[in-house]
């Protein structure tokens, strides 16, 4: 059987995977709230709450640092 998930729950996954993916395209985390315009205090609860997330924040930085690498490396 699925994982049943709410409302409040559904918009949770959906707005954290945009701030995710502004994190992964500019590296601020100004930039990744705005994407999924959530407030920073919102980003405090997911960080303090959600065990998962601040692992994903550090995946995203990575992801951010190894985009800008290539494009040094490029130059």
């Amino acid at each position: 059987m699925g994982k049943r998930i709410d409302g409040r729950t559904a918009r949770k996954e959906t707005n954290q995977r945009k701030f995710l993916a502004g994190l992964k395209e500019t590296g601020t985390i100004l930039n990744g709230l705005r994407k999924a315009e959530v407030s920073r205090h919102v980003y405090k609860v997911w960080m303090a709450q959600d065990p998962e997330f601040p692992e994903k924040v550090a995946d995203a930085r990575a992801e951010f640092g190894e985009a800008l690498e290539e494009v040094v490396i490029g130059i």
